[in-house]
């Protein structure tokens, strides 16, 4: 009988410390570091009715800061849904010119060590049902079997949730939002045009402003279904 007590206690005993550990690791974040890895990359993709003809461009546009705008509006959408106690970029040199899995865990230590507890990290990545697209950001050429095709802007990027403290992703989301839309949805005032040298200054801003756009909405979108414990 002393036996079987004992041996009730023991396992009410591990059950407790059992939950004790599983409540230590489901703590709500406190300090989140946010890092995005999107370049300054634009892409135009020329989609064909076969791989064969398809075709590509890209183009630097580092003035339109999108790595920093992305983290800027991170920041603002995790304050304003009220997750953490402190939000910032992580500060980090040279990481985006190394992105690439493995680099999360890399960042997650540097976040570790300034104090952060939660990492959130905005990833360009590639997509199974589009591979045509780049991971990051840019237009493709949707349609124009009979004429010109119409410009879609897309943005193709996870937001990944780490634990600093092992790098544990906690979750993940992806964070586009267009195809929620349908595939393509449009330039309606800027119309496709065989080559980027051909669009005008008032053709770019609105393409940036299209971009921005998916980048925010798909963020927005990510931050809906992730779990930060």
């Amino acid at each position: 009988m002393f036996r079987f007590a004992l041996a009730i206690i023991l396992v009410w005993s591990a059950l407790a410390q059992s939950a004790v550990i599983a409540a230590d690791e489901k703590q709500p974040p406190h300090n989140i570091a946010v890092v995005s890895l999107f370049d300054n990359t634009f892409h135009k993709i020329r989609v064909g009715v076969t791989v064969f003809n398809n075709s590509a461009e890209e183009k630097d546009v580092s003035d339109w800061h999108v790595p920093e705008t992305s983290e800027a509006d991170m920041i603002a959408l995790l304050k304003q849904k009220g997750v953490g106690e402190t939000v910032a970029a992580l500060a980090q040199t040279g990481a985006r010119a190394q992105s690439g899995r493995g680099i999360e865990k890399t960042l997650s230590e540097v976040a570790r060590q300034a104090g952060f507890d939660t990492l959130v990290v905005i990833e360009p990545t590639n997509y199974d049902n589009a591979r045509f697209l780049q991971p990051g950001y840019g237009v493709f050429g949707s349609g124009g079997l009979f004429g010109a095709p119409i410009a879609c802007p897309y943005g193709v990027f996870t937001v990944e949730v780490y634990r600093t403290s092992d790098a544990d992703r906690i979750d993940w989301r992806w964070g586009f939002s267009s195809f929620g839309e349908g595939p393509c949805v449009g330039l309606r005032t800027v119309p496709w045009k065989a080559n980027m040298a051909d669009y005008t200054d008032e053709d770019w801003a609105t393409i940036q402003a299209a971009i921005h756009k998916r980048i925010s909405d798909g963020m927005t979108r990510a931050l809906d279904g992730l779990d930060f414990q």
